[in-house]
């Protein structure tokens, strides 16, 4: 049997937002992480790769040629898309908590 084992190094915006929030990241790296952040996301607004003003759950994209690449992607789950919109509300205040 072959296991397949997936990981990413991927940036989790409510991940690092809990981290911050319990304390597990110091002030400085704190931020550290939030410059980064609105950064990150600003330049993602320049390049009109979100479809909505918030801050990404997860950065940058999977895309088309990445090992991630998944053919239903094509479909679901397309780059800036926010097909979950219930969820983002939670994500975002975590990050807005943070």
């Amino acid at each position: 049997m072959v296991v397949q084992v997936l990981s990413s190094e991927r940036f989790d915006l409510p991940g690092n937002s809990l981290a911050i929030l319990s304390g597990i990241a110091s002030s400085a790296r704190a931020n550290r992480m939030i410059s980064w952040i609105e950064q990150e996301t600003a330049a993602m607004r320049l390049k009109v790769d979100l479809g909505i003003d918030l801050t990404p759950n997860f950065s940058p994209f999977v895309k088309p040629g990445n090992p991630e690449w998944n053919e239903r992607y094509t479909i679901f789950n397309n780059s800036g898309d926010y097909h979950n919109s219930g969820i983002w509300y939670f994500i975002s205040g975590i990050y807005i908590a943070a």
